[in-house]
């Protein structure tokens, strides 16, 4: 009787210790993932931040301006796609990001143009990674163009 009380107590023992420590290793999972998202959405805004600060530059240095421009392959690692919606009458320029499912979104009050050639979906336009743009200030707004 006694060897069977000791394999019990032994086996409920183990037990509370493994459901203890897999409560444990959840939590710290699931704070590591929050932190992670959270160094991944500041390195999102501080990109859109440095584009938004391209343009505005471009258009505060006045007609002439011009300056080349190449976008990060990956942000923080992850594979993400760039779109600017250009500005219409009395609206911003809209400058987004899309990546993991998450859309961030900036918002830009200078009229912003593309160069013939740009693929154009219902008035958005991509700009690929890894690839160089020229930002140029023309009389009324900024144009973007391949280089």
């Amino acid at each position: 009787m006694r060897r069977a009380q000791g394999a019990l107590e032994f086996t409920l023992i183990t037990g509370v210790m493994l459901i203890i420590f897999s409560v444990v290793f959840i939590v710290a999972q699931n704070n590591y993932l929050s932190i992670q998202e959270a160094r991944f959405d500041e390195g999102v805004e501080r990109f859109l931040s440095s584009i938004e600060q391209e343009i505005v530059f471009a258009y505060s240095a006045g007609e002439g301006y011009s300056r080349n421009v190449t976008f990060p392959h990956r942000l923080q690692g992850m594979v993400y796609q760039l779109f600017i919606r250009p500005s219409t009458l009395n609206t911003a320029t809209e400058l987004y990001v899309d990546s993991r499912g998450t859309r961030y979104l900036s918002f830009i009050p200078i009229p912003v143009v593309f160069e013939v050639g740009f693929e154009d979906v219902s008035g958005v336009y991509e700009l690929s990674p890894v690839h160089t743009f020229t930002l140029r200030r023309t009389s009324t707004s900024v144009e973007i163009s391949n280089s």
